[in-house]
């Protein structure tokens, strides 16, 4: 289940860096089937399965807040290094 768990905080970071808040909310409700899944498949009692569906959801969003704020960082040190590139002349 560790992969599950990496992939999501890898999908959250990816949206935070490209997509926006619609996005976070389409895999949020794509994620909720994940307890069914771990309840018929691995045989987990409900609140366990419940309880790792919140874990996912949880990841998913730093994820996302990690990936925005790399994002907004990104946003404020590239016109800055751009910059510096251009001769002077052509400023």
């Amino acid at each position: 289940m560790v992969w599950l768990l990496i992939t999501v905080a890898g999908t959250g970071v990816l949206f935070g860096l490209w997509l926006r808040v619609p996005s976070i909310v389409a895999v949020s409700a794509a994620l909720f089937p994940t307890p069914v899944l771990l309840i018929t498949l691995k045989q987990w009692p409900l609140p366990e399965a419940i309880g790792f569906l919140f874990l996912l959801l949880a990841i998913l969003q730093v994820g996302y807040l990690v990936g925005l704020l790399f994002s907004l960082a990104w946003k404020r040190v590239a016109p800055r290094y751009n910059a510096s590139r251009i001769p002077n002349d052509r400023r």
